[in-house]
């Protein structure tokens, strides 16, 4: 049996279905980090979104420095506890767009780069009240996939320290969801249980029962699939699930597993009502599923192995997501300051709205009054060195 190409009532589905609603009711802003984490890599991904942000892989190195000690230190934006000055920002955003210096930038782009250093210093600070520390091994593995990603890369240029260390942030979010929910060790893929199934999936309960009726007339199984079957795979394979390892269905499918060979039963999820018949169940071994000759145990094996480690990087992503993300914007919303020069907070959103204009002088000038203390922490010291509880089924 092949592999089915219906998966919408997979557990998986499910738990982004509900991650993405949850986070598309909270804030616009967070339907960026949902797509983001649940794609690709989680480190990939955001580099790739620094990618987006660049004109030039190779970046523009020579940002320029106001050399006024008053412009440097006048205070641009802050989240939470970390400040950031006109030095940091006339170094920064320059090296991220491949630009000579802040003169260069639109105020639009000014204001996205903005967007991301909140966004990032939130989430590192979130990571710090659950005790994910950045560390230099962290940093040292960033530069590292930054420079097979960015070619040309230039570690030393102004700017760069604080793409690695944000990139950093994001290697120790992955860390830490990967020791919460680690992927499963080959060898205990021979204590899952697996289902080799197919089903007809309707609207209705009172749907169902006609064709289990039906069924028990006799009629062929493959034919009633394809006629009245919700699943869109169903025209094509007869609504074959193939052998599946438990899990990797919603909850609700687990009465399937503890059927036995020959049942065919009915069983309902947020996806409506399925008509199930079981053709074996057990630990995959040749006395639990005498229909697969070895290749197909084999193939099912490595199938299930597989897909119960795209499960465990879903559940990392969501884990992040809940765990760091939306408590980030909870507590962080309220908690930032945009200068006027260069930017409008956006609190609903969660990202920084160009101004009106972009600023045209210095900000000795243009700049509100500086802080009365110094930053108590900054996103742009240098590397020291050179560059998962599983969740609830």
């Amino acid at each position: 049996m092949g592999r089915p190409a219906f998966k919408m009532f997979t557990r998986e589905a499910k738990e982004a279905g509900e991650v993405k609603e949850a986070w598309f009711k909270m804030r616009p802003w967070l339907k960026m980090f949902t797509v983001i984490f649940a794609i690709v890599a989680l480190t990939y991904a955001i580099l790739a979104f620094v990618i987006v942000f660049s004109n030039d892989s190779g970046g523009g190195g020579d940002g320029t420095a106001v050399s006024d000690d008053d412009a440097d230190s006048e205070l641009v934006a802050s989240v939470g506890d970390v400040e950031y000055r006109y030095a940091d920002l006339s170094n920064d955003a320059p090296f991220a767009f491949g630009q000579e210096d802040l003169k260069s930038l639109s105020s639009d782009q000014i204001a996205a780069w903005l967007s991301r250093w909140v966004q990032v210093s939130a989430m590192q600070q979130e990571a710090a009240k659950n005790g994910i520390e950045i560390t230099s091994s962290h940093q040292t593995e960033a530069l590292d996939m930054i420079a097979q990603n960015i070619e040309g890369f230039d570690s030393n240029a102004r700017g760069a320290d604080t793409m690695i260390e944000q990139e950093a942030v994001f290697v120790a979010l992955r860390e830490w969801a990967e020791s919460e929910i680690p992927d499963m060790a080959d060898e205990e893929i021979d204590e899952v249980q697996f289902l080799c199934s197919r089903h007809i999936l309707v609207e209705t309960a009172d749907e169902a029962q006609v064709v289990m009726e039906r069924l028990e007339d006799g009629e062929d199984f493959t034919a009633l699939a394809k006629e009245l079957s919700q699943d869109p795979s169903s025209e094509a394979n007869g609504g074959d699930l193939g052998c599946q390892a438990q899990g990797l269905f919603v909850p609700e499918f687990d009465a399937a597993y503890d059927a036995e060979a020959g049942d065919v039963i009915t069983l309902s999820s947020q996806f409506g009502h399925h008509v199930v018949e079981v053709f074996s169940t057990g630990t995959l071994t040749a006395e639990s599923h005498p229909q697969l000759d070895v290749a197909e145990l084999d193939a099912a094996r490595q199938a299930g192995i597989d897909s119960l480690e795209q499960v465990a990087a879903s559940r990392r992503n969501a884990l992040i997501n809940t765990k760091i993300v939306g408590e980030a914007l909870t507590a962080y919303a309220g908690e930032v300051f945009i200068n006027s020069s260069y930017g409008v907070w956006n609190t609903e959103e969660f990202i920084v709205d160009a101004p009106s204009t972009a600023p045209e002088t210095s900000p000795a000038t243009t700049l509100t009054a500086k802080p009365e203390t110094s930053p108590t922490t900054t996103l742009t010291t240098k590397p020291e060195t050179s560059p998962t509880t599983t969740l609830a089924n």
